[in-house]
């Protein structure tokens, strides 16, 4: 902070250029984040059927992949997300109604 406080620039030049640098970082974050929050047709319809009681395997069936890729895809949305694990990226996707932007195929 004090380095930061050392500068040759006047308070309010500091602050507005403090304000770009969070202004347009915040940008590139919040443009970032909402693509990620886009669930793929793949992801929805898996969520969907483990919503209505499905197996993995039965799941796996339906996308025509393997149970092992199924597992790496609930993976790596549950990383996309921001997560824990998978469950906390279910709550995440039921509570902010995600499923609902995507078509209704099962």
């Amino acid at each position: 902070m004090k380095l930061f406080m050392n500068t040759s620039l006047t308070a309010p030049d500091m602050a507005s250029l403090f304000n770009l640098v969070l202004d347009m970082k915040g940008r590139r974050l919040t443009t970032k984040w909402l693509l990620n929050l886009r669930l793929s047709r793949h992801e929805a319809i898996m969520i969907r059927l483990l919503k209505a009681g499905r197996s993995m395997e039965e799941i796996a069936d339906k996308l025509d992949m393997s149970v092992k890729s199924l597992y790496r895809k609930r993976t790596v949305l549950s990383e996309r997300l921001g997560a824990g694990n998978f469950n906390e990226a279910c709550l995440f996707i039921f509570k902010n109604k995600l499923l609902d932007a995507v078509g209704n195929d099962p």
